[in-house]
């Protein structure tokens, strides 16, 4: 049978049932039936349990019955007895009046032709319908066992349900002696919620004078960098200061990253997706990072795989965080040897970063990246917890190194947002890879993106370099180019073929070297090569960015062709090689940047810059008198309120943070009819290192034109107060020069009388300790000298004073006096007699404030 695994046939016995049994009805008025119906059933053992038949011979027995035994399990019940109590009478009874959804109901007729239909069983809630001549057949007794499981099922649910009452009974209880206690805590959490609200509002108010404060040094920072490559310097100055200007810029995409709180501690953090450059982004990411090596005596390459394009589609801004950090902890952990940047297809087979059978139909790719190092490495057990927050491998880490343990739980995030995964391979102390993937867009590849052409055909090139890895780059790129490589590994090897190449008749043509090398050096070798080998070919040294200052001369001395700093970027190494063989250039190639000049304005106009920081001061001053505009300062509010009511502006630039009144606070003051204001109209631009979200608005609200955030980029800044004030002019007119006077020379006699009051103030003010007297008094001396070199037009003398003024500043830290030095260094070397006469001034009044800050500061 199909319940046979459920059902136990129990042997005829004499002996009296259990107490747990199963409740049978059977109500017929028919006895032979319920004669017939208990030897058909009297043999099921349901789930351990024998039957118990009840039996009643009318409708009216059933009722009586089914009230005296409500736990029957199954009624087995005829349709047709007396009318009154028919069994769909007896069917109602039980489910409506009686309330009893339990016991399992099967009607059963001798006619089938009596049936009743189907939408009177549904609506009875019958469970079956049987006719009487299956009294004996399998399948009433399916039927049963069927409907005895049913019941079980519906009784243990109903079991269930009541002890879950009775838990939720005691659980109410408990619930409600708990809320007696919270509820004579109410005033304790009101208040505990009113200081989270002043703490949340406080943390709020932190990040936004933190924003002030860190942006306002980068302020300084970019912006004088800028203005230093817009002057005129070496090639290897203007290389250091590229480097020091990205990795300025890079600091503050990540200060920029912090502050943006919000989205952090939401979850909300989204990426951006702008079409960026990676092979320049790589190449940035490397210039500034190989500093950071090169203290340790660490080797930093860049390897982009051939094959993958330079266009892609996603956050260049997140992207380079990520590979910073990887980099910058595999440079804190390393203490010698290499650490390798590369980046190249996910698998292997691809071209242009895309799977050959799917270029055509994909319009994203998948990128390996993965950064290398020599290092001290991770044990296998510890290599799940550094993902993890506020973790490192071990706690000795910490100590030694620093950190807070953070930085890879925010990588792994960032990956995953970039739709990767990151993980680690490494042993300890040999070393290990940090691999991530991520996913980027695909964008058009411009012309003028792709790296320019440069055919090396059958160039015999030698590669002396130590570094497996330099050379395993280096060779890529030129054999690229169809040049025939040969390498060497150290000096020795790389006379020997040289040597061999020469006795040969077939020398090389280029020979590159490395200048860390064991033994001898890249600069002797170098030599070796070209007064005892009679080496005809052309050679290109590389050099590491720590190289001594004289390197430019050595390399010039020994008539090496080119010059280059690691990591080397593919389109400098093709170009210096192109110029090498061409004979183009006297110069020593480097990796200068090149940086847009500021031009004169036709319009000048006259400004009135209210800032209380000196160097964004002088930063904003320098742009806009490059521009040929006229600046006023003036150290706060109150200053440039009092300005406006004397003389008569174009525009206004307004810091807001100041002390005594700070911009919101001077801004609607010029609005205001009230106050004394030459042009209550006049433009007001917000110029400010707030960077929070909503500031932009605040400005407006306080009657501001525009908002400008520091660090100041030259370009937005000129943009921005000519749209504003050049607009407002009704005509073109030739403005008020505030420093008209200040621009014209002062004779030998006033400069005397200006640092004879110096020195008397420096000799009166008992405050200065002896540190500061000492520097103030070396800086007159210097201001005399000066002032003896402009009397006669001595430019040398000027520029020699200069640079014992801007060394002495530089020592004492008194950036601003160091400024204006290094601006008379520069003015003496074009000869602009004027403009030294103009700084003079500026540092003598200067060097007065100091020397007033100090009293004012001790009174």
């Amino acid at each position: 049978m199909k319940e046979e695994s459920n059902i136990i046939f129990a042997e005829e016995t004499d002996t009296q049932l259990d107490k747990e049994t199963w409740k049978i009805m059977i109500a017929d008025d028919d006895p032979g039936v319920h004669d017939i119906t208990k030897i058909a059933l009297r043999r099921i053992n349901f789930e351990g349990r024998k039957l118990n038949f009840l039996c009643a011979y009318s409708g009216a027995e059933a009722k009586d019955l089914i009230e005296k035994h409500p736990d029957t399990a199954l009624l087995l019940l005829d349709i047709v007895m007396e009318q009154e109590n028919s069994g769909l009478h007896v069917v109602k009874h039980i489910r409506e009046t009686l309330k009893n959804n339990f016991v399992r109901i099967i009607l059963r007729t001798g006619q089938p032709g009596e049936a009743p239909e189907e939408e009177v069983i549904t609506s009875y809630d019958i469970n079956d319908y049987k006719t009487k001549n299956e009294l004996t057949s399998e399948k009433l007794f399916s039927t049963v066992v069927a409907s005895l499981r049913s019941f079980s099922d519906i009784m243990t649910i109903e079991g269930l349900r009541n002890n879950l009452e009775k838990l939720v009974d005691e659980r109410t209880e408990e619930l409600r002696k708990t809320n007696e206690q919270l509820t004579e805590r109410n005033l304790e959490l009101s208040e505990a919620r009113d200081a989270a609200e002043a703490a949340n509002r406080a943390k709020s108010d932190f990040l936004a004078h933190m924003s002030h404060e860190l942006r306002t040094p980068m302020n300084g920072i970019i912006g004088m960098t800028d203005l230093l490559l817009d002057s005129e310097m070496s090639k290897e100055q203007k290389e250091f200061l590229e480097i020091v200007k990205n990795s300025a810029d890079s600091l503050l995409s990540i200060l920029n990253s912090i502050l943006d709180f919000s989205k952090i501690e939401s979850g909300r953090l989204e990426l951006e997706e702008t079409d960026f450059d990676l092979h320049s982004l790589l190449e940035t990411i490397s210039d500034g990072m190989s500093v950071q090596a090169n203290r340790k005596g660490l080797e930093l390459f860049c390897h982009i795989k051939r094959g993958v394009r330079s266009k892609f589609k996603g956050d260049p801004v997140r992207l380079k965080q990520i590979i910073i950090n990887l980099a910058g902890n595999s440079i804190k952990f390393t203490q010698r040897g290499e650490v390798v940047i590369k980046v190249e297809p996910e698998q292997a087979g691809e071209i242009s970063g895309l799977p050959v059978e799917d270029k055509k139909e994909s319009n994203s790719v998948n990128l390996r990246f993965s950064v290398t190092d020599t290092g001290i490495g991770i044990p296998d057990e510890k290599k799940e917890l550094i993902f993890d927050s506020f973790s490192q491998a071990d706690s000795s880490v910490t100590r030694k190194y620093g950190g807070t343990g953070l930085g890879l739980t925010i990588t792994k995030q960032l990956v995953e947002l970039m739709g990767g995964t990151i993980w680690i391979e490494s042993e300890p102390d040999k070393g290990s890879t940090f691999y991530f993937t991520a996913k980027f867009g695909l964008c058009e590849e411009s012309s003028d993106s792709v790296e320019p052409d440069v055919s090396l055909k059958d160039l015999k090139t030698l590669l002396v370099v130590g570094s497996n890895t330099n050379k395993t780059i280096l060779s890529e790129i030129l054999s690229e180019c169809g040049a025939l490589v040969s390498t060497a590994d150290d000096c020795e090897h790389g006379l020997a073929e040289i040597k061999r190449s020469v006795d040969a008749s077939d020398p090389c043509e280029l020979v590159i070297l490395d200048c860390r090398m064991k033994c001898i050096g890249g600069f002797e070798l170098a030599e070796y090569i070209k007064e005892d080998l009679s080496f005809n070919g052309k050679t290109i040294m590389l050099l590491n960015t720590n190289h001594r200052r004289d390197d430019t001369g050595r390399c010039g001395a020994l008539k090496i062709s080119g010059y280059l700093f690691k990591p080397v970027k593919r389109g400098n190494l093709l170009k210096a090689i192109q110029n090498v063989l061409e004979e183009s250039s006297d110069e020593y190639e480097t990796e200068a940047s090149k940086t847009e000049s500021i031009e004169k304005s036709e319009k000048p106009l006259n400004i009135l810059l209210a800032e209380d920081n000196v160097h964004s001061q002088k930063l904003t001053t320098e742009i806009l008198k490059k521009r040929g505009h006229s600046v006023t300062t003036a150290n706060n509010g109150a200053e440039a309120l009092k300005a406006l009511e004397k003389e008569k502006f174009d525009l206004v630039l307004m810091d807001i943070q100041m002390p005594e009144i700070d911009g919101f606070e001077a801004t609607k003051r010029i609005r205001s009819s009230k106050e004394g204001i030459n042009d209550p109209n006049i433009p007001v631009i917000a110029l400010t290192a707030f960077a929070i979200k909503g500031d932009r608005d605040t400005c407006l609200e306080a009657g501001m034109n525009e908002y400008i955030t520091k660090p100041l980029r030259a370009k937005k800044l000129i943009e921005t107060i000519e749209q504003y004030a050049l607009k407002k002019r009704d005509k073109e007119y030739e403005p008020k020069r505030a420093d008209d006077k200040k621009q014209l020379p002062s004779t030998e006699s006033e400069r005397n009388i200006g640092l004879t009051e110096l020195l008397e103030k420096i000799k009166t003010t008992n405050e200065i300790s002896g540190q500061q007297r000492e520097f103030l008094k070396e800086a007159v001396s210097h201001m005399s000298d000066l002032s003896a070199g402009i009397g006669t037009n001595n430019m040398e003398m000027i520029e020699q004073c200069g640079q014992l003024i801007k060394e002495s500043a530089q020592k004492a830290g008194e950036e601003a006096i160091r400024s204006d030095a290094f601006r008379i260094v520069m003015a003496s070397r074009k000869g602009d007699i004027d403009k030294v006469c103009v700084i003079f001034e500026r540092c003598i009044a200067e060097l007065s404030r100091l020397i007033g800050n100090r009293e004012s500061k001790n009174e």
